[in-house]
């Protein structure tokens, strides 16, 4: 009996179930606790910094300051890891397609370290790439504690879908961003172990922290009938707008590479341009969590959101391309919320009536997705992120018109 080939099956079935579904909580606690601290303790470095400022030199020095602070510390991390170039999400695609997997988990570690003191710094960078491959480099070292039966790529979208839920509460988009940007495939054997660590990343994350996203929208969604048909017209400039901040951003990495200049004279200086602007427009640097807030409250004039507007772009290809490192859909994320305010402000001053939070929200979507290539999970955060199917749909017509023209005129 016990030799059996149904026993067999059924206990190599129990086995496979229950390593699935010990993976799935193990990373998801893991990354619900660590990517919420992650968070969290940016804006504690943040509140201490502000405070210093104001006691111990003069607070328009602030931005320069704590900028250069933050190169040196980037520049050490550097040499303490041995790391010759960051990594990031597009090292979790690359381990999550082979069969063995490539990760390295010290620089691994070492780049997020460095990911969080830029963000703390003020550098106008973003949180969710380091946090992806973060995820997916805990996910890595747990596996070295695990037996090889188990798919390719299954701890590596444990530990991606679990930080994408973490950061934005949102369980469901982060099973799919795992699939959808990492995987790149759907994975009916890993699916389960995924979708449990998602899940369980949230519960923690809300649990412990009570709350995991700072983005707030306290509007009412409008009718599809009031908003379909501007998201429509406005979704082309969405379209362009990501563009333009894709073509900055690599436009920054190849002006540093011009400039001659070694890594660590190239970060200094990116902290000595990025504070001296700060000193006159601070929205435009760090992670730029309250300036979305304002523009969804609609706290700016429409000259200002111009401003912050080509001053976040101009911000975060500046400290990309010299040496700090972060993500860039967080920054890309403004960047449309500046884009869809500032085309709400236009449409309002010409008479035309329009909900500005959703055309703010329906930029924030398409140069978010567009940016990171992940078009139905970037669809699947605002769903979750707001409860409203209306500002959804408006994301999701916003989403598949950018998407459609930044991938004719500039590509995947």
């Amino acid at each position: 009996m016990w030799d059996s080939p149904i026993f067999s099956k059924l206990k190599n079935l129990f086995v496979d179930l229950f390593s699935l579904l010990l993976i799935g909580l193990s990373v998801g606690c893991t990354l619900g606790i660590v990517s919420n601290l992650f968070v969290k303790g940016v804006s504690f470095v943040t509140s201490i910094k502000n405070h210093l400022s104001s006691d111990l030199f003069s607070s328009s020095l602030a931005p320069i300051i704590s900028l250069l602070i933050a190169g040196i510390l980037i520049i050490l991390i550097r040499k303490l890891f041995n790391i010759d170039r960051w990594h990031g999400p597009p090292d979790s695609i690359l381990a999550a397609h082979q069969t063995n997997n490539s990760l390295d988990v010290k620089k691994g570690f070492g780049s997020t370290l460095a990911a969080f003191i830029s963000a703390s710094g003020g550098a106008s960078v973003g949180q969710y790439g380091p946090l992806v491959h973060f995820g997916a480099t805990v996910a890595t070292f747990l596996e070295n504690f695990t037996s090889k039966r188990l798919p390719p790529g299954i701890f590596i979208g444990c530990g991606v879908a679990a930080a994408i839920s973490a950061g934005f509460n949102a369980p469901i988009a982060g099973l799919v961003f795992a699939h959808e940007a990492i995987l790149r495939h759907f994975s009916l054997r890993a699916g389960g172990a995924i979708a449990i660590s998602s899940i369980t990343a949230s519960t923690v994350g809300t649990g412990v922290f009570n709350e995991t996203l700072g983005l707030k929208i306290i509007s009412n969604a409008p009718s599809l009938t009031e908003i379909t048909p501007i998201v429509l017209i406005c979704s082309p400039a969405f379209g362009l707008l990501a563009i333009l901040f894709m073509f900055s951003i690599r436009l920054g990495t190849k002006t540093a590479k011009f400039t001659g200049l070694t890594p660590s004279f190239q970060i200094i200086l990116a902290a000595l341009i990025c504070g001296s602007i700060g000193i006159f427009v601070p929205q435009i640097l760090g992670l730029g969590t309250n300036e979305m807030n304002n523009i969804f409250a609609d706290q700016y004039e429409l000259l200002f959101l111009l401003i912050i507007l080509l001053g976040k772009i101009l911000m975060t290809s500046l400290c990309i391309g010299f040496g700090f490192f972060g993500g860039i859909f967080a920054p890309a994320l403004y960047v449309g919320a500046a884009g869809g305010g500032l085309l709400a402000k236009v449409i309002l001053f010409f008479g035309f009536s329009v909900s500005l939070p959703a055309l703010a929200l329906a930029g924030t979507a398409a140069v978010g997705a567009v940016a990171i290539g992940a078009p139905i999970a970037t669809t699947l955060i605002i769903l979750e992120f707001t409860g409203s199917y209306e500002f959804a749909v408006a994301a999701m017509i916003a989403v598949q018109v950018s998407n459609f023209i930044a991938h004719r005129l500039y590509g995947d």
